[in-house]
């Protein structure tokens, strides 16, 4: 199936990205914008993640997921597929297949990449992370890893551009700071934090087009 918006959004993608003024129109409270040279400062732990669009039903789609229950900083999240980088990767747009193919079981080498969004840090746990948007031509048959994974939630693009899912809410986060923090209801589930900064700019773009 082919979708207009797909040439556009790789066309679009080539040129200046909205940057830090579109992510942090979901950031929480206490969320505050940082320089580039200063984020490195940190050596942080490189990642990536994959905002993988898709045909589902005649919809242009994607996926998110719900990581397992684990002692880390993003136990029990929603989040795009992604992880860090290995020592074996040849760069970052690798990485993201990578780990979409391990999480999801989507076919790496038939994802066509588009372009990437600008590139986030988080603060908390000191990753830096390189956040790439792909096509896949066909709906994938998702094969989840249960290790990392407790399931899969698709949404369309239209969803994601609906303005009645942006919602507010007091969130408990990492060592049980409460913070107030934007968030898109997916399918009653809480997107929030770096997960939905990078959404906001990917719907920033799509709202330019």
């Amino acid at each position: 199936m082919h979708f207009p918006l797909i040439t556009q959004l790789e066309d679009r993608l080539k040129l200046p990205l909205p940057g830090v003024e579109a992510q942090f129109k979901m950031a929480p409270s206490i969320r505050r914008p940082l320089d580039f040279t200063d984020m490195m400062k940190n050596e942080p732990v490189k990642s990536s993640v994959l905002l993988l669009l898709y045909p589902r039903n005649g919809e242009l789609s994607t996926v998110l997921i719900k990581r397992n229950e684990y002692d880390g900083m993003h136990s029990n999240q929603v989040s795009l597929p992604g992880g860090k980088m290995d020592a074996t990767d040849p760069d970052e747009a690798h990485t993201a297949l990578r780990e979409a193919e391990e999480e999801t079981g989507v076919i790496a080498r038939d994802i066509k990449l588009l372009g990437q969004l600008t590139t986030f840090y988080v603060q908390p746990s000191n990753f830096i992370v390189y956040p790439f948007v792909g096509y896949l031509h066909y709906s994938p048959e998702f094969k989840p890893d249960k290790n990392e994974v407790q399931f899969l939630i698709e949404t369309t693009v239209k969803l994601l551009r609906d303005k009645a899912i942006v919602k507010k809410t007091d969130i408990k986060a990492h060592r049980g700071i409460i913070l107030e923090a934007p968030y898109y209801d997916i399918s009653g589930h809480i997107v929030w934090g770096a997960t939905a900064m990078m959404l906001s700019e990917f719907i920033t773009i799509l709202d330019q087009l």
